[in-house]
């Protein structure tokens, strides 16, 4: 009996181990397809928030390099929206605000957040959101990729596209 007992435990461990190894090939085959997915439509923005204090507004950014290089700089033509969707000039120069990245390099499959503290002022509290209407990445070998129109801009935010990110998926990309 003793016996029999321990060849069913050793049956049912074996069968677990079989189950987790699947799952685990599962969720690295959806991860290696949502990568895909992300390369082919170049999608390096990942989110966005802004924040006020006082007039003052703060632009962060979630960056995920989907290419095989490291990206060394980001530049982007940001400009913020009123309530109504209009753009809302800048107080101290009446322009939009271009803006870059390049502290350091994001290297390939990684993330980053990156901010701009103060990048506008508007002492009437008009800013209602920001859009980004312009991006030029950078690669540590010199090549760019420039979007110039705003539906080129639009298919690099993650947020505009409808595809959800599978469960720890980072984890399973290297």
């Amino acid at each position: 009996r003793l016996k029999q007992y321990q060849d069913s435990l050793k049956r049912v461990e074996e069968e677990a181990e079989r189950e987790r190894l699947r799952k685990e090939a599962q969720k690295k085959q959806e991860a290696k397809a949502y990568l895909q997915y992300l390369k082919k439509n170049k999608i390096i923005l990942f989110d966005y928030d802004w924040r006020r204090d006082y007039g003052d507004y703060t632009f962060t950014l979630d960056v995920f390099n989907c290419f095989p290089k490291a990206i060394r700089r980001l530049d982007f033509t940001v400009i913020a929206l009123d309530s109504n969707g209009y753009p809302r000039w800048y107080d101290r120069s009446r322009s939009v605000k271009k803006i870059w990245f390049n502290v350091h390099s994001i290297d390939a499959y990684e993330d980053a957040e990156i901010y701009w503290n103060d990048l506008y002022y508007d002492s009437d509290y008009d800013i209602d959101d920001f859009m980004i209407t312009s991006a030029v990445i950078t690669f540590v070998d010199n090549t760019t990729m420039t979007f110039s129109s705003q539906s080129a801009v639009d298919k690099i935010c993650l947020w505009n596209h409808s595809i959800d990110a599978p469960e720890d998926w980072m984890d399973y990309i290297k």
